[in-house]
């Protein structure tokens, strides 16, 4: 039996709902952190700032905009495919946005002016979606062509994140849009592609899951607008940037590249993939990582054609042209 029914003699109406959907419910209340909420009742229904549609007792509103909450949203809130109001703007939660996907009802996702981090979510399949606000948060990497392809849209705002990539371009055009303040896309005009490098250093930070670190460095002046001033990059290294993810095939397309370090992160290889092969030696000692370093990756380091280049250099960490938060080539 599900909770609700262990605390009521007669089963509440909305306890003959999806057993999933009820303990997404307390996942929810779990997870935040707020003295402005009345959410002990056992019925969810009963809470404040949510509503339930009246046949089928089914969370329908959550509206907590504006209340001092901290915290982070549970992983399971698509388990609501009722919901139709999502507010949760104003506050100060952490960590990704969940995925929305299974909320086929949802008409407004308000989730500006808070504190998530990560890729926007994908919007597969939300046909009825028309007020998309995520302004003022630190989202990195790409606009999802999920997000741009939906023709339901009727309000949207990007603004004031930490974006990057092709400016989108929405198959919505009567869409009011709203892009003003930060970002870092490449260039105005919409849809225009990037420069090819820029696409694969992308790529490459997307296996770590996009960072909000390099998207704050990376601006549009140095890797946007098409303005990688280096004519190949040769060195990257990610050493000790507490990363997690793995390491993209992408590094293979840097047919320049001729030093990879990636140590003291928590990365993983994908094994027998001939791109990853092109520029990743075969695992021999002093190459792949040790327990003792608590990582996965722990050197990708320097090969002979770089020594040739550069006999002066040393094999030290603090050797010249590397990519790193500060220098990502040499730009002007």
């Amino acid at each position: 039996m599900g909770r609700c029914c262990l605390l009521c003699s007669v089963p509440l109406p909305w306890c003959t709902d999806n057993r999933g959907r009820t303990a997404t419910m307390f996942a929810l209340r779990d997870s935040l952190k707020s003295k402005n909420l009345n959410w002990s009742d056992p019925n969810p229904c009963v809470w404040t700032s949510l509503g339930c549609d009246a046949g089928s007792r089914r969370v329908s509103r959550i509206q907590i905009g504006n209340r001092g909450i901290s915290g982070a949203l549970t992983s399971s809130l698509s388990n609501l495919p009722a919901l139709t109001i999502f507010e949760v703007m104003g506050n100060s939660l952490t960590g990704n946005i969940p995925s929305l996907t299974k909320m086929h009802a949802l008409t407004k996702a308000w989730l500006q002016e808070t504190r998530f981090s990560g890729a926007i979510p994908v919007f597969s399949g939300l046909t009825s979606l028309k007020l998309v606000n995520v302004s003022g948060n630190q989202l990195t990497g790409i606009v999802p062509e999920s997000l741009t392809e939906l023709t339901s849209l009727s309000d949207l705002a990007l603004g004031n994140n930490l974006l990057q990539g092709p400016t989108p371009s929405f198959k919505s055009k009567s869409m009011n849009l709203d892009m003003t303040g930060l970002n870092s896309f490449c260039l105005d005009v919409p849809g225009a592609p990037c420069d090819p490098r820029v696409n694969d250093l992308l790529s490459i930070v997307e296996g770590f899951g996009f960072p909000a670190v390099f998207a704050e460095r990376w601006k549009y002046q140095q890797m946007g607008r098409n303005n990688l001033l280096c004519a190949n990059i040769t060195v990257i290294d990610f050493k000790g940037m507490a990363l997690n993810g793995t390491i993209s095939p992408s590094f293979a397309r840097l047919r320049t590249l001729k030093v990879i370090n990636l140590s003291h992160n928590n990365l993983n290889v994908v094994h027998g993939d001939p791109g990853i092969r092109y520029h990743v030696p075969p695992p021999v000692p002093g190459y792949l990582g040790s327990s003792s370093q608590n990582n996965n990756v722990a050197k990708l380091w320097k090969n002979k054609a770089y020594h040739k280049m550069h006999p002066q250099q040393h094999s030290g960490d603090q050797d010249a042209l590397k990519i790193t938060l500060g220098n990502l080539c040499w730009w002007k």
